[in-house]
């Protein structure tokens, strides 16, 4: 489960970055004149967004903002009566021109400098993440239903790092509705700014001068809302945007981030020592590269201190090995110089874990980015290697990496971004086994689950931050739904195998009430729990947006059941195919056995919105394959035990002889 801590500070002061002072000569202010009724028509939590003005003065590294809010019910006093302004202190500051309640012919001067607060606000510690961000915060006094809250502010200031070049994205359409949406852009001459609009109704920028500088207006008006579906994939956005660059190329970026990564390749005290013991116990330059893996990912833990330029710039790595912790960018440098110290070539790539392959159709922009990662080259081809992912093991071959699709690689020659092919072929195969004595005992069910590539991360990363009393709980609980009264027989066991990294668990279980008896005699229900619980939850049969798929997920189970007599069973196949995922279902018996094996397998990270609707009637063939139903027959003697019967089976009488048990094998369809 997610937790959310938030580190809170708050003080009196305002002379942490906060100030007031008049609105800028560059900035154009707009006239508002408010129509009621289109303010009604727009209103959302109580109150109506009625002008958000955005202004960018890029020689002075300032941004003005404008917002009109009319707040209209009860709700909206509720929701819009303060005033907060987030900044990173060591760089930046924030300046209030005017807070201004208007009622009726009235106006209210609300700014009160004194009132402010300065909240100290780490909304990504659960990430292990501190950027030392401020925010300036003003409870508005006396707000009635009706009024017009009109405030206005700068943030003045620019992180370093970005070396003085531009890059921003502009929304052109939010969650609520805006009644007048305004950018203004003053870009000195000399200065090219590329523009990009997501799409292509939207209106390109009006051009105008002044001294010195070209200006870029967006006017909209009536921007409504935008509603987006649940489970999208990551890539997707629904709102409009227009995005500015002041970079050219590709090449201008990589530069500008390779800049960060450099080092003078020169290493000493601890990370040397490290190094030099890895060079003398490591036969091969294979194990070179997963013992430098191996120590950056589990012995240097996860620890973001992203404060002014090192938001985006790396620390030393001998810092981060003497103070054994880091970020992405910083276990990325370490395990690069590491690499290099050992004569392996290696290179950081950046990376957008969210908008993946949509770089390819961005501008170029330090904007772009949330993440860092490593190539290496070795025998004659590449490996990608994640060094914030801990608990990897196996060959090289077997390590496995996400899904990001696509990547900036930092080197000397670098123009483009590179697409970054799939490096994950890991699996889940999971073998019920089933052991039944007669009709009317328990059951014993042993469970192997075998683990590779990825899920062998994940299970390998349970068990080591789980007490294994915990994990036995919840792995109870996970059959519980599907079998009654099932309990523990044995303490789960765990094989962990260094050398292909793959990750098994054995469990071991008694099902008392394996047998119910209806109408048609004795019967033992079975369930493929485990493919049942990974579908994807596919809600809507009509979406407008694509919906997420896991990728790459690959899933086997088969439940294999050992019965005390010999039958017959005619095999039986059935594959279930969709543009998004691929499963397939087998019934066989041989002598006492019965064995049913379900496969399910991504092809992609989502499903096209149009096709929503096959695909949720696939899900349903699918979940309509999950659930079987062993049924014997049997009828009592005077004496009230038991004795088998006979069994008619699709037109076939099938005798029975002596004590043999006929057991049928029917598909029980889950009820919807």
């Amino acid at each position: 489960m997610k937790q959310w801590w938030w580190l809170l500070l708050v003080t009196q002061v305002t002379a942490q970055g906060v100030r007031v002072g008049p609105v800028p000569g560059w900035v154009k202010e707009y006239p508002v004149h408010i129509d009621e009724a289109l303010a009604l028509r727009d209103m959302e939590d109580g109150y109506v967004h009625f002008l958000a003005d955005r202004q960018f003065n890029i020689a002075t590294a300032s941004t003005y903002h404008r917002n009109v809010l009319c707040l209209e019910t009860e709700a909206g006093v509720q929701n819009a009566s303060q005033v907060s302004v987030g900044f990173d202190p060591s760089y930046e500051q924030v300046v209030f021109h005017y807070i201004r309640i208007i009622r009726g012919a009235k106006v209210i001067d609300a700014l009160k400098p004194g009132g402010f607060k300065i909240l100290h606000q780490e909304k990504d510690i659960y990430k292990s993440i501190y950027n030392g961000g401020l925010t300036a915060m003003l409870f508005l006094k006396d707000v009635r239903k009706g009024d017009r809250v009109d405030f206005a502010y700068s943030v003045n200031g620019n992180n370093p790092v970005f070396q003085d070049k531009f890059s921003e994205t502009l929304d052109a359409g939010y969650s609520v509705p805006v009644t007048h949406l305004r950018y203004r852009v003053v870009c000195p001459e000399g200065r090219d700014l590329r523009v990009r609009k997501s799409e292509s109704v939207l209106p390109d920028p009006q051009m105008s001068k002044v001294p010195g500088a070209r200006v870029y207006t967006w006017n909209l008006d009536n921007v409504p809302a935008y509603d987006d579906e649940d489970d999208a994939p990551s890539w997707y956005d629904p709102y409009p945007s227009i995005q500015l660059s002041e970079f050219q190329s590709w090449k201008e970026v990589n530069d500008w981030a390779l800049s960060l990564f450099q080092t003078d390749g020169k290493v000493s005290g601890a990370l040397a020592k490290k190094i030099r013991s890895i060079r003398e116990t490591c036969p091969t330059k294979e194990a070179e590269v997963l013992a430098a893996l191996r120590f950056v990912q589990d012995e240097v833990r996860y620890l973001g201190i992203e404060m002014g330029p090192n938001t985006h710039q790396p620390h030393d790595p001998g810092q981060v090995v003497d103070q054994r912790f880091g970020d992405c960018k910083d276990k990325t440098l370490l395990l690069c110089t590491m690499l290099r110290n050992l004569g392996i070539p290696a290179d950081p790539v950046l990376i957008n874990t969210d908008d993946k392959s949509r770089l390819l159709r961005e501008l170029p922009s330090t904007d772009d980015f949330d993440h860092a990662t490593v190539r290496v080259w070795l025998d004659g081809k590449y490996y990608w290697l994640d060094p914030t992912i801990s608990f990897q093991r196996g060959r090289l071959r077997d390590i496995a990496y996400p899904d990001y699709q696509c990547g900036l690689v930092l080197t000397d020659t670098t123009t483009a971004l590179t697409v970054i092919p799939l490096q994950d072929k890991g699996m889940v195969s999971c073998h019920e086994l089933f052991w039944i004595d007669s009709v009317s005992g328990s059951a014993r069910m042993d469970v192997t689950t075998r683990y590779s590539g990825s899920f062998a991360d994940d299970a390998r990363g349970d068990f080591n931050t789980s007490s294994r009393g915990e994990i036995q709980k919840n792995y109870l609980d996970f059959y519980a739904d599907s079998y009654e009264g099932i309990r523990v027989r044995d303490s789960i066991g765990v094989v962990d195998t260094a050398v292909d990294g793959s990750f098994v668990t054995h469990e071991y279980y008694t099902v008392p009430k394996l047998w119910t008896r209806d109408a048609g005699g004795p019967k033992a229900s079975f369930d493929a729990s485990l493919i049942r619980s990974i579908l994807p939850k596919l809600k809507d049969k009509n979406r407008n947006e694509p919906f997420a798929l896991s990728f790459p997920d690959h899933y086997v189970e088969t439940l294999e059941v050992r019965l005390p007599e010999d039958y017959d069973l005619a095999s039986r196949n059935k594959v279930v195919e969709d543009p998004g995922f691929i499963f397939h279902t087998s019934v066989k018996s041989f002598g006492h056995t019965v064995r049913l094996t379900y496969t399910y397998e991504t092809r992609k990270d989502f499903i096209q919105a149009g096709d929503s609707r096959s695909a949720y009637r696939h899900l349903d063939k699918v979940r309509d394959e999950l659930g079987y139903a062993l049924g014997a027959g049997w009828e009592e003697d005077e004496e009230g035990g038991s004795h088998p019967m006979r069994y008619l089976w699709v037109g076939i009488l099938i005798g029975v002889l002596g004590t043999t048990v006929v057991f049928l094998l029917v598909r029980r369809r889950p009820a919807k």
